[in-house]
C-alpha cells in the first residue's frame, strides 16, 4: 500500500511549480527549506513503502514547524501561513494514514513520534 488519493494529493500539491514559484523554499538559506526536505523525505519514503522512516521525517518537519512559528518573525509573509498549513494538513493526513491502516506497529509508531531528535 503506497498513499491513499487525498494524502497523495497533498503531497503534489506542496511540489507543484506554482507553489514553489511563489517563495524560495528550495533554497538552502530559506527559513522552509528544513521543512521542505523532511516533508519531501516523508513523501519520498511513503512511495517506497517505508512508512516506520517516514515517521521520523513527520516527527521533524512538526518540530521545525514549531519553530518556524515560534519564530514568528521568519515567516516572510501570508504565503508563509498558507505554507504551513498545508503541510500541517499533509502530516495530519499522512499520520492517520499510517496509523488507521495499521503499517508500522503502535509500539514503533509512539516511539518514534515521542523519542528525541
Amino acid at each position: 500500500m503506497f498513499l491513499n488519493s487525498h494524502v497523495f494529493e497533498l503531497a503534489k500539491k506542496l511540489n507543484t511549480e506554482e507553489i514553489h514559484k511563489q517563495w524560495t523554499g528550495l533554497r538552502r538559506n530559506s527559513v522552509f527549506y528544513h521543512l521542505v526536505c523532511y516533508i519531501n523525505n516523508s513523501i519520498s519514503l511513503c512511495l517506497s513503502a517505508n512508512y516506520t522512516s517516514s515517521i521520523l521525517f513527520l516527527r521533524r518537519a512538526r518540530k521545525e514547524i514549531i519553530n518556524i512559528e515560534t519564530n514568528s518573525n521568519k515567516i516572510p509573509d501570508q504565503y508563509g501561513d498558507k505554507f504551513i498549513k498545508l503541510c500541517n494538513n499533509y502530516l495530519n493526513e499522512l499520520e492517520t494514514f499510517i496509523k488507521d491502516n495499521h503499517l508500522v506497529p503502535d509500539e514503533d509508531f509512539e516511539f518514534i513520534l515521542n523519542k528525541e531528535l
